[in-house]
């Protein structure tokens, strides 16, 4: 199964992009966005809706979704 829209929300850059680095190389999933920050979360869901979502729960700004 391919999952084509997937959003990684972490603030450490170099975990986001060795996770985005390992998923990818398995060929079925596509990273569509890295956000590093809790306010940048919701700007991103807003511009379209992924697969999947793997969210840091401790980062900066906002990371309550249900504001």
């Amino acid at each position: 199964m391919k999952i084509k829209n997937v959003i990684i929300a972490d603030d450490e850059n170099l975990f986001a992009e060795g996770l985005k680095q390992l998923l990818e190389d398995e060929g079925d999933i596509k990273i569509t966005a890295i956000v590093n920050c809790g306010d940048k979360i919701r700007e991103e869901l807003n511009k379209n809706t992924p697969d999947a979502l793997l969210l840091d729960l401790n980062m900066p700004g906002k990371t309550d979704l249900r504001y």
